[in-house]
């Protein structure tokens, strides 16, 4: 893709990352931070505490999504797109497992899509299906978004209710995405395809 003409490299779309904040000066996204990033999990004057300025996870999905194609570091699929970098993390609970609230996921994919971006990237833990987030699912999906949401990291047969509440509010919006190795063997604690097989990549 990255050869094709025109080239699929991503130039001039945006690519929202609704995760856990990403580091702004990693040179792999120099330059293409969008402005319009914001922190949904902050109350009305909150700042974050020294420690708790990023997630080692939301970097690392913004840069597999768009890295620079330099012949260093990672490659992103798309490494000429902006990101869009929406952090939806309570504050200080990544120093364990990070906790993610369903109203600020729903206000961050809402907000994304009044951005007019291209993709919304969902790389966030959850079992159950969350109705807040279905609904600002679906709402970007009928703007047009592509929604990627992980398959799962448990191994299991088929994603979680999550996944699957993501996927029937957007339809052929909706990517689910597996892990795969360094051979393109799928990785052993992927969650597998399942009931998503026809939307699982």
């Amino acid at each position: 893709a990255w050869n094709a003409t025109p080239a699929a490299n991503g130039s001039g779309q945006t690519i929202a990352i609704v995760d856990s904040g990403i580091n702004a000066s990693n040179t792999e996204l120099a330059s293409r931070i969008s402005a319009d990033s914001k922190d949904f999990a902050l109350q009305a004057g909150q700042q974050r505490d020294a420690n708790d300025q990023y997630d080692h996870h939301g970097t690392t999905v913004a840069l597999l999504a768009a890295a620079a194609r330099d012949g260093s570091g990672v490659m992103g699929i798309a490494p000429q797109a902006n990101i869009l970098a929406l952090r939806v993390d309570r504050k200080n609970s990544c120093t364990s497992s990070c906790d993610f609230s369903e109203t600020r996921i729903a206000d961050a994919i809402s907000y994304a899509a009044s951005k007019a971006v291209t993709v919304i990237n969902l790389s966030i833990r959850g079992g159950s299906s969350l109705s807040a987030v279905n609904t600002a699912v679906s709402n970007a999906a009928a703007q047009d978004v592509v929604i990627v949401i992980a398959a799962g990291n448990d191994g299991n047969a088929n994603p979680s209710a999550l996944v699957t509440g993501v996927l029937a509010a957007g339809t052929a919006h909706v990517i689910v995405a597996g892990s795969v190795d360094a051979t393109g063997t799928l990785s052993t604690f992927s969650d597998r395809a399942g009931s998503t097989q026809n939307s699982y990549l």
